[in-house]
């Protein structure tokens, strides 16, 4: 299972998003310190049922 942070950033890359969904970068001192990213869909496989 890929974690959190390696799925978020392989959208955020090429600017893979949906239309609803989004990316919140914290900076300090204009290098990127934190992210987030609010998605349809997280690293956790589709069997389990649950997501964002």
């Amino acid at each position: 299972m890929e974690s959190s942070s390696i799925f978020g950033a392989e959208k955020m890359e090429p600017n893979d998003f949906e239309n609803n969904e989004r990316a919140l970068v914290a900076l300090r001192d204009d290098d990127a310190a934190a992210f987030c990213t609010f998605t349809n869909r997280d690293e956790m496989p589709r069997e389990y049922g649950c997501g964002p």
